[in-house]
């Protein structure tokens, strides 16, 4: 039925307008008095009162009477309808106290829904949302990340691998600002930026620059040499976005489908991405649900449903789930169905999902699988890319050839927000991605485009990126082995590939431990990541360039914290 409008709206939802001389003479307005006692008045309800005319002045109808008979008579006195006050209104004093203090009104919508688990860091209310657990200032918005543990720093300057808050107290970042500082926190890569962009502070998005095309093809060089084909590549702002670029680009080639995702993935929380990400959460807010997506089971051999059963890493079994799709039996149509899958989404490391690698025998069949139905394979590497997990890109750890990659984070060091998307030829060529099928107004600035060139100067002046991600993947591996000897009943596993780790408990204690990471020692604070879809995993990820007197604090502080966590309530939980 579709939405009915005016008069008939108002009689199917059991409401009708009160007449406009139905007044009280006695009481002087509407409402103002109980009319029922007097002969040949129908009693009012008592929305048409005081608190009834914030409702428009609607009153129940004949079927709306009946169904508020009974709690008319128990809440409202003969001679004057009680006022009721709405829940959720800041323009009521008690609840702007209410919303000052840091507590939402009541929501009664969800009173008989199961409580969630801690994730996150945070309490979850009902619909698994992280509840506030530190001050919020009244000037800034909660819905981040940065307010969900009660101990948050206000950092004032940072400095190769550490970030130095307000108080002076230093704290070690081991997981590189979200994985973008590759290079540490290194100012010099500002001033180079700005000789390079100095004299063209600003430019319109549909203009082009002698920075931008320098740029794009060296950025082309280093995907092309990788993938070992030709390519082009289009630039974005952060991640998600690139996320949605890159569907762009398929979907201009091979039409609009089903995307293939798996269990555990990460796309970003847009409007878009959020739908190929794993967490209902991410889209609960943004009524996005209408991407067909289909998802595989999680690579994680932890958490694979086949892994009990196989007693193995990865085999015939997974394989099998993960290239089903596209015979009718899977009820997921590919090559010679109207509507099939265009894309097939993959992270060579899960980083959100719990730092997981997918097997590469697997990543392989459901990429060649993909391929033969006619889907476009799009390599996410947002986190991994620039050698995060060894060489320049993640996929390479696996022999994948993808026909989209996505890469932000470490292309500019977290300096400034910018992705790059590079699509095998002829996928963003002319014909096949018209000009004006994308735009935005900050993609092409300079200062972004500056930030790109003077670390892509960085990385090109790498003498030895193979050996020397080796060795860190070898430091990392030697310091969390020893902590899960030092603490077998808290640490249940640990890998490292390259610059990434993840330290895998016995429990869901990570973001119990994330917090005690920030206070445990009286001297250093230890940043490290935790996420809700994987809470019994901790994210390592340092600055690739950090040394070995920084990770031996690292361990220290995280052979502190888990001491604690094992003293802990949620230690012994």
């Amino acid at each position: 039925m579709g939405l009915v409008r005016g008069p008939a709206l108002r009689q199917d939802a059991g409401l009708r307008r009160r007449p406009r001389g139905d007044r009280d003479p006695a009481a002087g307005r509407t409402g103002g008095r109980d009319s029922s006692a007097r002969p040949g008045r129908r009693r009012r309800h008592p929305a048409t009162g005081p608190a009834g005319r914030a409702l428009g002045g609607l009153r129940p109808g004949p079927a709306g009477a009946r169904a508020h008979r009974g709690l008319a008579r128990r809440t409202a006195p003969r001679t004057a309808p009680r006022r009721r006050r709405p829940l959720g209104r800041p323009d009521r004093p008690h609840e702007l106290d209410r919303l000052q203090r840091g507590r939402s009104p009541p929501d009664h919508r969800h009173r008989n829904s199961r409580r969630l688990a801690h994730r996150d860091g945070g309490r979850h209310d009902e619909r698994g949302d992280v509840r506030v657990t530190a001050a919020v200032p009244p000037f800034a918005g909660a819905g981040n990340l940065i307010y969900r543990a009660e101990h948050v720093p206000r950092f004032v300057r940072a400095e190769g691998s550490y970030l130095q808050a307000a108080d002076g107290r230093r704290y070690l970042d081991a997981e590189a600002a979200n994985g973008t500082v590759a290079w540490g926190y290194d100012r010099q890569i500002l001033r180079d930026a700005l000789t390079y962009c100095q004299d063209l502070p600003a430019l319109p998005s549909f203009c082009e620059s002698e920075l931008r095309l320098e740029v794009l093809q060296r950025l082309e060089r280093l995907f092309g040499e990788a993938v070992g084909a030709p390519g082009r590549v289009e630039l974005d702002l952060g991640g998600a976005q690139g996320m949605e670029t890159a569907l762009r680009i398929a979907f201009s080639a091979v039409g609009p489908g089903t995307v293939v995702v798996f269990e555990g993935a990460f796309h970003g929380r847009s409007g878009v991405t959020s739908m190929l990400s794993s967490s209902p959460r991410y889209r609960e807010l943004l009524a996005a649900w209408g991407l067909e997506v289909v998802r595989l089971p999680s690579p994680d051999c932890g958490r694979c449903p086949h892994a009990a059963a196989q007693a193995t890493a990865c085999g015939k079994g997974c394989i099998a789930a993960a290239t089903r799709w596209g015979s009718e039996l899977s009820g997921v149509g590919g090559k010679g169905f109207s509507r099939k899958v265009s894309a097939f989404v993959f992270e060579s490391v899960q980083n959100v999902g719990g730092m997981a690698e997918p097997d590469h025998a697997l990543l392989r069949a459901a990429v060649d699988h993909a391929r033969a139905n006619g889907a476009v394979v799009i390599a996410d590497e947002i986190f991994t890319g620039m050698h995060r997990t060894g060489p320049r890109w993640g996929f390479q750890r696996s022999g994948v050839s993808p026909d989209v990659v996505v890469t932000s984070k470490a292309l500019t060091n977290g300096a400034a927000a910018l992705s790059a998307v590079w699509a095998r030829e002829p996928l963003a060529a002319p014909r096949t991605y018209r000009p004006g099928s994308h735009s935005s107004t900050y993609i092409g600035i300079p200062h972004a485009l500056g930030v790109t060139r003077a670390v892509l100067d960085r990385w090109d002046a790498w003498a030895e990126p193979a050996a020397d991600m080796e060795r860190l993947a070898g430091a990392l591996t030697s310091r969390l082995r020893r902590l899960q000897a030092a603490h077998p009943d808290l640490v249940r596993d640990c890998q490292a590939f390259g610059g990434a780790a993840r330290l895998v408990l016995t429990g869901d204690h990570a973001p119990a431990l994330r917090r005690l990471c920030l206070t445990a020692d009286p001297r250093t604070g230890l940043v490290v990541a935790s996420t809700g879809m994987a809470p019994d995993v901790i994210n390592i990820h340092p600055p690739l360039v950090i040394d070995d007197q920084d990770l031996d604090v690292m361990a220290d502080v995280l052979d502190q914290a888990l001491t604690l966590l094992r003293e802990s309530p949620e230690g012994r939980s």
